[in-house]
């Protein structure tokens, strides 16, 4: 599983809010999202508290399974997250 991490500040209180919030969350994904981290298998819900909206998003459906395809840009890199039904599946960096 790989883990990443992304620190903004103006994000604490979301973070910190939503884990507060989704008390239903296990431990290790409430300490991803209070650390700015995301781990494949995190929910589209569970990413965005953690990192914020997405600078682009696409919506896909292909044999009525959705995927999604999400773009952040940050420290100079852009981020690419692949979710599978509303799960992130995988990432690239640039």
């Amino acid at each position: 599983m790989g883990v990443f991490v992304l620190s903004c500040s103006p994000l604490n209180t979301r973070r910190l809010n939503y884990v507060v919030n989704n008390p239903q969350i296990d431990s290790q994904t409430a300490y991803f999202i209070r650390s700015g981290m995301i781990a494949e298998g995190m929910s589209t819900e569970e990413v965005q508290a953690s990192w914020g909206d997405p600078l682009i998003s696409r919506s896909y459906f292909i044999s009525g399974a959705r995927s999604d395809k999400w773009v952040y840009e940050r420290g100079g890199k852009t981020f690419i997250l692949y979710f599978e039904n509303g799960k992130l599946t995988s990432r690239d960096v640039f």
